[in-house]
C-alpha cells in the first residue's frame, strides 16, 4: 500500500486510488469495473456522507478513484470509517445493483462525439489488448453482469492483491485511513495482469462530407515513471492551453474542436491528437503538425527548453481545489510527479532524447480518420 500526503492543501481531502479498472476485464464482462464504482458510491454510508461534503469517484482503464472532501477542519476525521467501509465493504444490494445497471447504461448511450472517437483510436492503438475495452464498458455486456458475478468480482479485484494508493491533505487522515483499510483488505493473492498484446493497427475511411474527423496517436512502451512525467509535459506543450499546436492550427484553420491525447499507463503511454477540420485542410494541417513538433524534437537542447517552459506553467497553475483536485491525485499516482514538486531544472540524458524523438515522431504515428456519421456505426469492436 502506497501514502503521500499533500501538504498544505486546503480543504481536507481523502483518496483511495484502487488498482482495478477496464484493462483487467474481458469483453463478456467490459464495465464490471465502472458499474462497481457507481454500486460502492449508491452504498448508504457514502451516501449518507455525501450530504454533508463532496464525494467523488471516477474508473480508468488501470485505476478506479474514491474522493471525499470536507470544507470545514477536522470533520473529515469522523467521517474516514464510513467512507472506507462502504467503499471495502459494500453492501452491493440486488436492487441498487439493478438501478445502478440502468444508470451506466444511460450515460454510455449519451457519450460525447470526442468520448466515441477517443475509444476508437483505443481499439485501433491497443489491438490485441484488453486496453482497447471501453473504460466504461459496453451496455450490452454490462446489462448481462449479474449480482453475483459482480459480487465474486469485487471480492478478487478490491479484496485479494491489488495495489492501494492513499492521498489526503494531513498524517493524521493517512494514519487513520491505512488502519481502517487493513481491516478489509488482505495482499494474499497477485493482481491480475492485463489480457493480451498490442498490435496497432491504422484505419482510413472514405469521407463524403464536407468535413473529417482525424486521430492521430502513437504508442511509448516501458518508459520509466518520470520519463513518462516528461513526455506528458511535452504533449501538453504541444497540446495544452496555449500550447504551439493550439496557436499554429486552431486559429489558422478556424479550429473549434482540438483535442489533446495523453493517457498515461503502468508500462505504456498514449499520445496524440484528434480534430473536426475540412476536407480541403487535411493536407495542410498534416504538414503544419509535422512540421511544428519536429522543431522542438530536432535537438535534445529544444526538448529540455520545452520542458522547462511547460513545467514553469504547470507549477503556477497547479492550485488545488475540488475542481482540480482529482486530476492532481490522478497525475501523482499514475505518473509520479516528482519534476514538478520542486524548481529544478529539468534535464534527458540521450536514451531518453532517442525514445521522445521515436514517440513524437508524426510521420510514424498511426492514423484514424472518419465521418460524423460513421462514428457511431461504423466501427464497433467486434
Amino acid at each position: 500500500m502506497e501514502a503521500k500526503v499533500f501538504n498544505g492543501i486546503n480543504p481536507s481531502f481523502f483518496c483511495i486510488a484502487v488498482n482495478v479498472g477496464s484493462c483487467f476485464e474481458q469483453k463478456k464482462n467490459n464495465g464490471i469495473s465502472h458499474l462497481i464504482e457507481h454500486v460502492v458510491m449508491a452504498d448508504s454510508r457514502v451516501k449518507r456522507i455525501a450530504q454533508s461534503c463532496h464525494v467523488d469517484a471516477i474508473t480508468t482503464k488501470e485505476w478506479t478513484y474514491y474522493l471525499i472532501v470536507d470544507n470545514v477542519p477536522g470533520e473529515l476525521y469522523s467521517k474516514l470509517e464510513d467512507f472506507i467501509s462502504g467503499i471495502f465493504d459494500s453492501e452491493l444490494l440486488s436492487d441498487v445493483v439493478a438501478i445502478e445497471k440502468r444508470i451506466v447504461i444511460s450515460e454510455l448511450s449519451e457519450r460525447s462525439t470526442f468520448s466515441q472517437y477517443y475509444q476508437i483510436i483505443n481499439l485501433h492503438m491497443h489491438n490485441g489488448s484488453t486496453y482497447s475495452l471501453p473504460t466504461g464498458g459496453e451496455p450490452e455486456a454490462i446489462y448481462h453482469i449479474s449480482t453475483k458475478e459482480l459480487r465474486q468480482y469485487y471480492q478478487e479485484s478490491y479484496l485479494n492483491g491489488r495495489r492501494i494508493g492513499i492521498y489526503c491533505s494531513d498524517p493524521k487522515l493517512k494514519e487513520m485511513g491505512v488502519e481502517i483499510i487493513e481491516k478489509y483488505i488482505y495482499l494474499s493473492k497477485p493482481f491480475n495482469k492485463p489480457h493480451g498484446g498490442f498490435m496497432p493497427s491504422s484505419l482510413h475511411s472514405i469521407i463524403d462530407s464536407k468535413q473529417t474527423t482525424l486521430v492521430l496517436a502513437n504508442l511509448a512502451f516501458s518508459p520509466d515513471k518520470t520519463t513518462k512525467e516528461k513526455m506528458y509535459l511535452l504533449m501538453d506543450y504541444f497540446t495544452g492551453k496555449d500550447g504551439l499546436l493550439q496557436e499554429a492550427v486552431r486559429t489558422r484553420f478556424f479550429l473549434y474542436f482540438f483535442e489533446q491525447i495523453c493517457s498515461v499507463y503502468d508500462n505504456h503511454i498514449l499520445i496524440g491528437v484528434g480534430t473536426r477540420i475540412k476536407n480541403e485542410s487535411v493536407n495542410d494541417y498534416l504538414t503544419i503538425l509535422k512540421h511544428t513538433i519536429d522543431r522542438v524534437i530536432c535537438s535534445k537542447d529544444m526538448i529540455v527548453d520545452a520542458l522547462n517552459n511547460r513545467k514553469k506553467i504547470y507549477i503556477i497553475n497547479k492550485s488545488c481545489n475540488i475542481v482540480n483536485l482529482m486530476e492532481r491525485i490522478r497525475w501523482e499516482n499514475e505518473i509520479n510527479s516528482s519534476l514538478t514538486e520542486n524548481d529544478e531544472f529539468i534535464d534527458i540524458n540521450d536514451e531518453e532524447a532517442k525514445l521522445i524523438q521515436a514517440c513524437f515522431d508524426v510521420s510514424l504515428w498511426k492514423t484514424v480518420v472518419f465521418s460524423n456519421q460513421e462514428i457511431i456505426k461504423g466501427l464497433k469492436m467486434e
